[in-house]
């Protein structure tokens, strides 16, 4: 704008218009040059990490000499550097295990990105850039937490790509044959999914691998049939004192203390959950190996 009201004075200018006019534009370019100074940039190779898994920032745009304080949250989080000539753009990774899970064992999200702060003297403005990572979780919750073998319970367990099928395995011990299979849902936006199953009456008393599956992520469980209970503890019996003796011929009975009740031992069945994740292809029947995981951004 300042530029086309230049143009409108070139008809008939004086001296002092013309100086005056130059200087105005030149001022306006100094302004432009200060305020269009390049900012730092993050980008991000990939918005969300799955278990055990990495993404990398590219940082880039902070001028050189000026100070680049990095915040990936590694070990060495908040981190400076010192900008030269060669230094951007540079890419940092961004580990899974880097950041700590919400209660439960729940995904979080978290932010990461880097901080430019000019050098000394410098007529720049300090930038910064962030970007949200969603660190996935692994955690599994059953209602009711006991329940009867054929009867329906209500599992709901994350995390998984929002949109994704998720369906539940059953593994002997061991986890060498598949004995079960039943789907659980499709994955909502805050990436849990929620389904009822019911598993087959015939199943004996053990210990079984619990699965929850989409595609090559799972959460693993242990689901217990017929756990032996804690038993209740009873009181000691005290026998009766023994009748002082008589003259008589005949001795006093002694009493028997009632035997202790048998502690009660009906089936439970409980599922626990323990966050694990594999990208190892499965062959039909056999449970995915373990800890083979999986990675994003390729």
């Amino acid at each position: 704008m300042e530029l086309i009201a230049v143009k409108s004075f070139v008809g008939r200018p004086t001296v002092l218009a013309l100086v005056t006019v130059l200087a105005a534009s030149a001022s306006f370019v100094g302004a432009v040059q200060v305020a269009t100074a390049a900012p730092v940039v993050v980008e991000l190779a990939a918005t969300e990490i799955l278990p055990g898994g990495e993404t990398s920032m590219t940082i880039s745009g902070c001028s050189v000499g000026a100070e680049l304080v990095v915040f990936d949250g590694s070990e060495q989080e908040g981190r400076s550097i010192v900008v030269a000539d060669e230094t951007l753009p540079m890419t940092v990774p961004v580990f899974h295990d880097s950041f700590p899970l919400a209660a439960g064992g729940r995904g979080v999200t978290v932010q990461v990105g880097a901080d430019c702060l000019p050098a000394a003297g410098s007529q720049e403005a300090p930038t910064q850039s962030r970007q949200n990572v969603y660190v996935y979780g692994s955690w599994l919750t059953a209602e009711p937490e006991e329940f009867t073998v054929g009867s329906p319970v209500t599992f709901t367990a994350g995390d998984f790509p929002a949109s994704s099928l998720v369906s539940v395995e059953l593994y002997a011990a061991g986890g060498a044959e598949l004995l079960f299979t039943s789907p659980l849902g499709t994955a909502r936006e805050d990436r849990s999914v929620s389904g009822v199953v019911t598993f087959p009456a015939e199943l004996e008393c053990g210990t079984y691998a619990l699965d929850v599956v989409s595609g090559d992520l799972f959460v693993a469980a242990e689901l217990y049939i017929c756990e032996e209970p804690e038993p209740t503890p009873t009181p000691t019996p005290t026998p009766s004192p023994s009748p002082t003796p008589t003259p008589s011929a005949t001795s006093a009975a002694t009493s028997t203390p009632a035997a202790a009740p048998e502690p009660s031992t009906s089936p439970t069945r409980t599922a626990t959950a323990t966050p694990s994740a594999t990208s190892a292809a499965t062959p039909a029947g056999q449970r995915r190996a373990m800890p083979g995981l999986p990675r994003t951004g390729n």
